[in-house]
């Protein structure tokens, strides 16, 4: 699974309904070759206090992270006053690179055969 993670500050006095989805996520595929239809994230919503700091993910179902490039925007929309309809959007371009690097990639091959030697004691 491949996750967007976004943290969110109200810096304000009042509570906020915050709904955050993809606007658009494009990976790159080749040097000349971008795809901008595959991904697809899970958008969400959450309650954020005020003065307070959340955390949020949108994850992208898939069999296999890594050697992954591009780049989402997100979709932000904070709700301050449902009453009111102070609506504030945001959009917030978030990069990824998930390619392992060959040590990166030796080092997880080394600690996978330590932990099953272990495992097999």
């Amino acid at each position: 699974m491949l996750h967007t993670d976004v943290s969110l500050k109200n810096f304000g006095n009042r509570p906020a309904l915050v709904v955050a989805d993809m606007k658009t996520c494009c990976e790159q595929i080749t040097e000349t070759d971008i795809d901008c239809n595959h991904i697809k994230l899970i958008g969400t919503s959450t309650d954020l206090e005020a003065r307070r700091t959340k955390n949020i993910t949108l994850p992208y179902l898939n069999n296999y992270s890594y050697n992954r490039r591009g780049k989402c925007d997100i979709r932000i929309n904070i709700t301050f006053n449902s009453n009111q309809n102070l609506n504030i959007p945001i959009i917030q371009r978030i990069n990824f690179d998930t390619y392992l690097t060959r040590r990166t990639f030796s080092s997880l091959l080394t600690e996978l055969k330590s932990n099953d030697k272990i495992r097999m004691n």
